[in-house]
């Protein structure tokens, strides 16, 4: 029971696999992010959608809380706003530990996701 409270405490799932691992057994982050992929979440964080189902449905929640977390530290983003959606997805996601953890393991780089997200955001105002 133990196992099961801390696991709940970081939105993770224990269970058995019964078979060969999946790649991506913590279902934190996607197995992979191509450029489709990458398309939607751009095009999602340029609409200033907020609806967390709508983050939800592009990627695991942990992951989609991190790109929400990078949002909010634009300056023509709503921070405020951005941080709630982030801890609505993921609760403990805006700490400064939690981002690190997601910035060290996130098949998404910053340095390439923001000036694509950046250049989307433009064209959409």
């Amino acid at each position: 029971m133990t196992l099961q409270g801390l696991s709940a405490a970081v939105g993770a799932t224990v269970g058995v696999i019964d078979g060969p691992v999946p790649r991506s057994v913590d279902a934190l982050f996607p197995d992979e992010i191509n450029r489709d992929h990458e398309g939607r979440l751009v095009d999602l964080c340029a609409s200033r959608d907020v609806q967390v189902d709508r983050w939800r449905s592009l990627g695991p929640s942990f992951f989609m809380a991190g790109l929400a977390v990078m949002l909010a530290n634009l300056l023509k983003f709503d921070r405020r706003v951005l941080l709630e959606l982030a801890e609505n997805l993921h609760a403990g996601s805006s700490c400064v530990e939690v981002i690190q953890q997601w910035l060290a393991r996130s098949p998404s780089r910053p340095t390439r996701f923001l000036p694509l997200g950046l250049a989307s955001q433009s064209r959409a105002t």
